[in-house]
This record gives structure tokens, sequence and C-alpha cells, in this order.
């Protein structure tokens, strides 16, 4: 299907990030699609399926996650039934991860390779956890490979164009084919090739989080493999390697494998003096980990974790319409009106038909949303933009208001201020920034951002069971609700998440996480203690399945705030606290360690 090139800005972002990159379209494209195709693609005359999307933005190192994609019916059972598996995988509850693939496999077809790859992958891990033949996962793995890396050179990837999910796939041929070698010889060829496949992880102008995904697990199986027999040789260029695979976990504020990363130092004793800060961080962030998972129940092996497949949000969009269009009061008939008939918005929401992108742009269009099939908070075709704006959430955190000046600074000169979604950006820095400055007061403040608000929703039909939010729309609803005692924005947003709450999957996880953090501050301010805790238990239990940090705190805060106000049990209480302020110093957020520390000194001075 073609579509007029004005309607789509993926291709502006993919194009903009190869030349960036000096990528060539051969290399691009290589074992994805033909050059002619990849052609069509860049000019803007085709736009690719979702994991083609997913994979082509990997392989320019960008991360997806922050962005939200919307795909069709068909699309969307795929993905969603591939996130169930999983999740199965994790819980191991093997057998539903085995009849869900049996249902994936019947309804792929020879287009959805990517998935196939997936999906052969979901199969490779049950096997390892079922069964111990090593010829038998190699024999998985050279098909996974193949399947988008058939033309490539495995022993040497450091020219090649491949994603961080293509690296993974690599890591683990190149273990399990030298887990099954006798000739020395051919085993210090594998080495070598681990060794340029780390060098490539490193080397690559990937964004921070997709480093983090492959490197930390590259490293570990790299270990794995030479600390039986060879570890003299290699133990240096381990030491360096897991150094740099801390640094990035500590950049990006995720766990992936900190705890292999940690065995490694405890094996290299004794550490740089110039090391020992950083290496002490990460070991006290593992110990906190593993008092968390065992406090509540909650250990997911690394090896059982889909980590790599959690990216960006992803909504079907006869769904997104449809509760879109509950949620606004709209009629079928109304939003039809000057689009098309009747019928096809009935099809549409019925799932019975894909209808042309032009009807999509303009049914979208007016429910408010913008017609991107992929976009962040920021729509660009300017990665680096997408990137400044995670500074700025980072400087927000940290009340870093000279920080948050000089960005807002370099988004208002380079934004697109046609699309609303950057408008409301705009204005939310614009008056977080005044707000911290005391050029505004709180009313005013509430009352600028909805202004922001009403630029994509007019009005709500509050009878509606069914809603449908952006990631920014959310951001905007929070910063407005947490001013307000009584505020409808954040009963609007728990009412929203409470539909959506899948444990394990990642679409609405961030904005989730936000907005179940707050309630259960409410709920402990309002002497609602155990409520509050369970919704932390929550958030602590999907941030160790995600290997995130920054919700573990604090959850972990909430529940250490709500034992100190109801004097219950001790409850690990100084452990918490600890932990909470350890995490902090590793993710250098300092402004929050320092609070921490100011309540645990209040508290021992109370006691």
């Amino acid at each position: 299907m073609r579509y007029t090139k004005d309607n789509i800005k993926f291709h502006d972002l993919i194009e903009a990030s190869r030349k960036k990159r000096n990528i060539s379209r051969d290399k691009l494209c290589k074992g994805l699609c033909s050059i002619s195709q990849m052609n069509y693609i860049l000019c803007g005359e085709r736009l690719p399926d979702y994991q083609m999307r997913n994979r082509i933005m990997s392989r320019l190192g960008i991360s997806q996650e922050g962005y939200e994609d919307y795909i069709h019916y068909d699309e969307y059972y795929v993905w969603d039934e591939y996130q169930k598996v999983v999740i199965a995988i994790e819980d191991s509850r093997i057998q539903d991860a085995k009849n869900r693939i049996i249902s994936l496999e019947a309804n792929l077809s020879e287009k959805d390779f990517l998935f196939k790859q997936m999906v052969l992958d979901a199969k490779a891990k049950i096997y390892e956890i079922e069964n111990s033949d090593s010829k038998v996962l190699a024999d998985y793995y050279d098909k996974i490979v193949n399947l988008s890396m058939k033309e490539m050179d495995f022993f040497d990837i450091r020219k090649e164009c491949v994603s961080y999910i293509e690296e993974i796939y690599l890591t683990n041929w190149l273990f399990v084919n030298a887990s099954i070698t006798n000739a020395d010889e051919e085993l210090i060829k594998y080495y070598q090739a681990f060794e340029n496949l780390i060098e490539k992880i490193n080397n690559d102008n990937s964004d921070v989080i997709c480093k983090a995904k492959a490197l930390p697990y590259a490293l570990s199986k790299f270990y794995d493999l030479v600390k039986k027999k060879h570890y003299k040789e290699y133990s240096s260029f381990v030491y360096s390697q897991a150094l740099c695979a801390i640094s990035l976990l500590k950049k990006c504020e995720r766990t992936y494998y900190l705890g292999k990363m940690v065995e490694i130092f405890e094996n290299m004793k004794p550490v740089a003096l110039e090391d020992k800060r950083l290496v002490e961080q990460a070991n006290r962030v593992f110990d906190f980990i593993k008092l968390l998972e065992s406090l509540y129940n909650c250990s997911i092996p690394m090896n059982q974790s889909g980590y790599m497949y959690r990216d960006s949000d992803v909504y079907c969009i006869a769904d997104v319409i449809h509760s879109r269009r509950k949620m606004l009061g709209f009629s079928r008939k109304k939003l039809s009106e000057g689009i098309c008939s009747l019928r096809t918005i009935e099809r549409i929401e019925g799932k019975k038909v894909k209808p042309q992108q032009e009807v999509i742009k303009s049914v979208l269009l007016k429910l408010g949303l913008e017609p991107e099939y992929r976009k962040t908070e920021i729509i660009t075709d300017d990665d680096t933009i997408i990137n400044l704006l995670d500074e700025y959430r980072r400087a927000a955190n940290e009340y870093d208001n000279k920080k948050i000046k000089k960005i807002y600074g370099i988004l208002e000169k380079k934004i697109d201020k046609s699309y609303i979604t950057n408008k409301q950006v705009l204005i939310r820095i614009v008056n977080q920034q005044k707000l911290l400055n005391k050029e505004i007061d709180d009313k005013r403040y509430v009352r600028n951002l909805e202004t922001a608000l009403g630029l994509s929703i007019k009005k709500i039909n509050y009878k509606a069971k069914e809603s449908f939010y952006t990631n920014t729309e959310v951001v905007l609803k929070y910063c407005i609700g947490i001013r307000e005692s009584d505020s409808s924005h954040m009963k609007d947003l728990k009412d929203a998440f409470s539909l959506k709450n899948l444990p394990g999957s990642y679409t609405n996880y961030i904005s989730r996480e936000l907005v179940e953090t707050f309630e259960a501050s409410r709920l402990g301010n309002n002497t609602c203690y155990e409520e509050s805790n369970e919704i932390s238990y929550r958030i602590i239990k999907s941030s160790l399945r995600f290997n995130r940090l920054y919700g573990l705190h604090k959850a972990a805060y909430n529940l250490w705030w709500n034992n100190e106000q109801d004097k219950g049990s001790a409850y690990c209480q100084d452990r918490l606290i600890n932990g909470c302020i350890d995490v902090c110093e590793f993710s250098d957020r300092m402004t929050i360690a320092e609070f921490y520390k100011s309540q645990l000194k209040s508290s021992t001075q109370y006691l």
C-alpha cells in the first residue's frame, strides 16, 4: 500500500538519522528488504509495518522507548499475543506460553519473518528452560539469526548495521555454538567474534538504552564462556567492559544483568581505586534489589526475562478511535461527517477493515490526535531533540531550573509548532520553569496547563466508561492533578489505567507508574496505609519485571514512610530507606537522595 508523501513523517526521521550516522541504504536494508523497497520507505512512498519500523529504527540506534505506535488490528493481535507469551515465560507458565505460540504461528505468513524471529526466540528460551541439549538450541539460533542476518559475517559484525535485538540474537548464536565446540582453535575463533561484537556495541552511535540492553547481556555470556578455561587471558577485557556496562545501566537507570556485572567484580578483586565508587554503588543497588525480590517474592530469572521486547507503547488504531470517540462524546455519525460513511466508521471500530491513510488521518485529527503512526511527545525528524526531552525530564525531577531554561531555549527554536502535541510540551515546560521561579502561582500554572490540554481535548464525556489519552495529555493532566486537592484529572487517569492494567505489558507502563505512585502517596497521607502499600507492592513488582530503578525507589520510600507513620512492624525499615538512597546515588538523582537522607535523619532523631 502506498501513501502520499505529505502524510508520513516516519521517513523523515529515519532518513535524517541514517545520514547523520553515515549508514548506507544498502547496509540498512541488508536482510530486511530489497534496496528498492528501502528507497520507497526512505522517500515516504511506502509505510512499513510495525515490526519493520521497529527494526529499521533500532538498526539506526534509536530506542523506541517513549514512542507511541498506532497499528492495525491484525498486527496488534500478533503483538499483543507475543507480549502474553513473554509474560508467561517470565512467570514460568510454560504450557501457557507454548499454547500461545501455537496460536501465533498459525497467524503468521512469510512476510511476518520478524515476528517469526521473535517466536523462534521464545521457543528457544522454553527449550533452554526444559532441556539441556545445546545442539538443538544451536539449531534454533541458526534459524533465528539467518532470518534477518543471513548475508552478514557473524564472526566480525563490526562493519554491519544491526539492531540491539540482533546483537542479542547473535550473542546467543555465538554462546551456544562455542559451548558445543571442543577444539581450542575453534573456541578462540568464537572468543574473537565475541570481542568484535562487544566492540561494535560500544562503538555504535546508538542511544544509551539500546546499548544498555545489548552490552551487559553480551558480556555476561562471554564471561560465562571464558571463566572456566581462559579467564586470565580475557580478564582485563571483561573488567573494562563490565565498567562500561555498569556506566550504561547507571545512565538509563536500568538493571539488565546487573547481578552478573557485580559477580564479575567479585572475581576481580581488588577493584582499581578509581572504579571503586561505581562498583560499590552497583553492589549496594543489587543488594537492595535482592532484598525487594525476597520481601515480595517477585524474582524473574534474567534468562527468562523478555526485557528486549519491551519498547514503545502500542495501540490498536480501531481501539483508539472507539475509546477516544466515546470519551469525547461523539456519535459514530458525527465522527464520520465530512470524512467517510457511517458504515466505514462502524467497520473500523469493529476491526473489519483497514481504511486508507487519508481516512485514518482525518478521523484522528477530528478526535484531537496527531495522525502519525509512530510518535513521541515531540514530533520531529531529529532524534537529538527527542533525547533532549529526556534530559529535560531528568532536570525537572532534579529541580534544575538552570538546565530546564537552557533546554527550553533549544526546544523552542527547533520544534515545529504546527503540531498540537509540540505546542503542549512547550507550554508545559515554560510554565514549569515559571512556577519554579515563582513568576506564577499554582492557580495560574493550572489554568495555563488546562489551556494547553484544551488544544486537543475540548470536552470530555464523563459518563463514558472508555477513554484514550496520549502520553502528552497524561503528563498535562498529571501536572494539573497533583496541584488540585480534589482533581477530576487524577480520577480520569486512574479510571483510564485501571482498564488497561495487564501485568507485564509495557503499554502505558510509565504513565501508569506515574499515576499509581501519586495515588499511593495520596492514600498514605490520608492514613489509608494498607491500600497505599498495596499499590506500592504492585509498582515494585512491575519495576523489577521491567528492570527499571525510578519507580522502585519511589514505591519503596512510600512503604517506608507509611510504616513510619503507622508504627506497625519494623519492616526492614532502615534497609528500605537506605536502599532508596543507594538507588538515587547510583542514578545521579542527588536532589532526591538528599531528600531521603533528610527523612531518615528526622526519623532517627524522632526515635
